[in-house]
C-alpha cells in the first residue's frame, strides 16, 4: 500500500529540486541514454570519483594514457582535469558535465529527487529523437571539447561495451495519469530539448540551457499536476530595478500562484488521505488516540508522530485526523518529512533557478522577481529552429513565449479582465508594459540580439 507522501511523490514526479540546475541536465543525458541499473567500467569512476589534496585519485599514481611529460605535468593537468569535469563537490557523490557520454551515468545521491519526472520526460523521446540528440551532442564538438572527449576516452576500458543502443531503449509514449496540461508541457519541453541540441556550441553550453528548460518545465509542471488556472500568465519583470509597479505586479502574481498551488496540495492531500484510508480499510476518523495513532503510522510512515499528547486539542481545532495530518505535514517544525512544504518551495525554487525569480536580498522580506537575461537567451536559442525564422517582431515572440510557455511581459487583451480582477490597486497596464518592453529592448540590445527599422518596430535577431 503507498502511503500518502508516496503518492504526492508519484502525482508530481519529484519530492524537491536538485541543487544544481546542470546536474538536472546531466540526469537528462544519462537517462536518455543508458539504463538506471548501467553497471559502469571501474575506470570510469576511478577516473573522477575521489580526490585527495585536489588531485583525482586515478591520475594521482599514474600518468596519463596517451600523454608523454613529466609526472608533475601530469599530476598539475589531472587536477585542472578534475575541476574542469567536475560540476560540483556533494557530500554524497560527484558528478560530471558529460563531455564523454558515460560521465553523465556517474551519481551524487540527489538523483531521487527528481528521476522520476526525468524518466517521464525521456519516454516522450523516440528512438530517432535520441539518435538525433546523440549526434548533434557528440557527433560535431567543438575542438576543445573532442580533446576532452579523445582524453576522457583514453583512459576508459570497456567504453565500447557499456555504450548501449539508442534503439534499446523503452518504447515512447506518455503516462497515461499526467493532466493533459502536464502532457503539452513535457511535449513542448521535448521539442526544445531537441532544438536547442543544434543550436548550442558544445555538451557543456547545451547542458546549461538545458538545465534552466528543465526548470521552467517543472515549475509549470507542478501547476499543471495541481489543475491550477492558468488563466493568470507567469508575469515575469526585467525591469524590476526601474519600475516599482512592475515588480510589484511580478511578486504578487508569483506569490498568487503559489496560494494556489498550496490549495490544490490541500485538496489533493484530503483525496490521497481518503484514499490511503479506503485502501487500509479503517475508519477514517478514529476516535482513540491509540487508533487515530496506528492508522496514521500506516498510511504515513511509521515514525511519524501525528498523534500527540495534543491531539484532543489539535482534533477540536481542525475538525477531523486528515485536518491534523494537514497541519503536521504543513506547519509543525518537528515533521520528520515535511513533504508538502517541500513541494511547495520547490515551485519557487525552481522559478527562481530557472530564472524567472530571484530574491535580490538575503535579508530582504521583499522578493524582486526579475526575467534574467540568461533565460532569454536560452529561450531565444530553442526559438529560432522552431519557428523557422531568424528575426521576428518583438510583439510577436513575447506573443509566442505567452501561448507556449505562459511566460509573458506585456499586459495584453488575453488577461486583461484577469489582470483587472486579481490586481485592482495596480493601475493602467500600459505604463507597466512600456517599462518591461523598455528593460526588455536593454537585454536584447546588450546581447546582440536587436535590430531598429525605426523604434516603433524592434526585432529580435535569433540568428545573424
Amino acid at each position: 500500500m503507498a502511503t500518502v507522501s508516496e503518492k504526492f511523490a508519484s502525482h508530481y514526479r519529484a519530492r524537491r529540486e536538485m541543487s544544481d540546475l546542470a546536474d538536472l541536465a546531466r540526469l537528462f543525458v544519462a537517462r536518455l541514454f543508458y539504463p538506471a541499473d548501467i553497471h559502469l567500467p571501474a575506470t570510469v569512476t576511478h577516473l573522477v570519483e575521489a580526490r585527495k589534496h585536489r588531485k583525482v585519485e586515478a591520475l594521482e599514481h599514474r600518468k596519463l594514457k596517451g600523454l608523454a611529460g613529466s609526472q608533475a605535468d601530469v599530476d598539475k593537468f589531472a587536477v585542472w582535469l578534475g575541476d574542469f569535469i567536475t560540476l560540483g563537490q556533494r557530500t554524497r557523490g560527484t558528478s560530471c558535465y558529460p563531455l564523454h557520454p558515460l560521465l553523465s551515468c556517474l551519481r551524487n545521491g540527489e538523483e531521487s529527487r527528481m528521476d522520476d519526472f526525468i524518466m517521464t520526460l525521456v519516454q516522450s523521446f523516440s528512438s530517432a529523437d535520441r539518435q538525433h540528440l546523440h549526434n548533434a551532442l557528440w557527433g560535431n564538438l567543438p575542438p576543445f571539447e573532442k580533446a576532452i572527449y579523445d582524453l576522457v576516452q583514453w583512459q576508459i576500458e570497456g567504453a565500447e561495451q557499456t555504450s548501449v543502443a539508442i534503439a534499446e531503449q523503452a518504447k515512447p509514449g506518455m503516462d497515461s495519469s499526467l493532466t493533459p496540461a502536464a502532457t503539452a508541457i513535457l511535449e513542448r519541453a521535448r521539442e526544445d530539448l531537441l532544438a536547442l541540441a543544434t543550436e548550442v556550441n558544445g555538451v557543456q553550453d547545451f547542458t546549461d540551457h538545458a538545465g534552466r528548460l528543465l526548470a521552467l518545465a517543472l515549475t509549470r509542471f507542478f501547476l499543471a499536476q495541481a489543475n491550477v488556472d492558468m488563466t493568470l500568465p507567469i508575469y515575469a519583470a526585467p525591469a524590476t530595478d526601474s519600475h516599482e509597479g512592475v515588480r510589484t505586479l511580478a511578486h504578487e502574481a508569483i506569490e498568487v500562484h503559489r496560494a494556489r498551488f498550496e490549495q490544490a496540495l490541500h485538496r489533493q492531500f484530503a483525496a490521497f488521505f481518503q484514499d490511503a484510508v479506503a485502501e487500509n480499510g479503517g475508519a477514517t476518523d478514529p476516535s482513540s488516540v491509540t487508533d487515530a495513532r496506528a492508522l496514521t503510522k500506516r498510511i504515513f510512515h511509521p515514525s511519524a508522530n501525528i498523534v500527540s499528547s495534543q491531539y484532543a486539542d489539535l482534533h477540536k481545532e481542525y475538525g477531523n485526523l486528515c485536518g491534523v495530518a494537514y497541519y503536521y505535514y504543513w506547519q509543525h517544525s518537528g515533521a520528520r518529512s515535511r513533504f508538502l512544504r517541500q513541494l511547495h518551495s520547490a515551485q519557487l525554487n525552481l522559478a527562481k533557478k530557472a530564472g524567472i525569480a530571484n530574491s535580490r536580498s538575503q535579508y530582504s522580506s521583499w522578493h524582486y522577481y526579475w526575467l534574467s537575461p540568461s533565460l532569454v537567451e536560452t529561450l531565444l536559442l530553442v526559438s529560432r529552429p522552431r519557428l523557422k525564422r531568424d528575426r521576428m517582431l518583438v510583439v510577436e515572440l513575447l506573443r509566442d513565449w505567452r501561448e507556449r510557455y505562459g511566460l509573458t511581459m506585456l499586459i495584453d487583451d488575453s488577461w486583461q479582465d484577469t489582470y483587472r480582477a486579481n490586481f485592482p490597486g495596480l493601475g493602467n497596464p500600459e505604463a507597466l508594459n512600456e517599462a518591461n518592453q523598455r528593460r526588455f529592448s536593454e537585454i536584447l540590445s546588450e546581447r546582440g540580439r536587436l535590430h531598429k527599422n525605426s523604434d516603433d518596430f524592434p526585432w529580435v535577431i535569433l540568428r545573424d
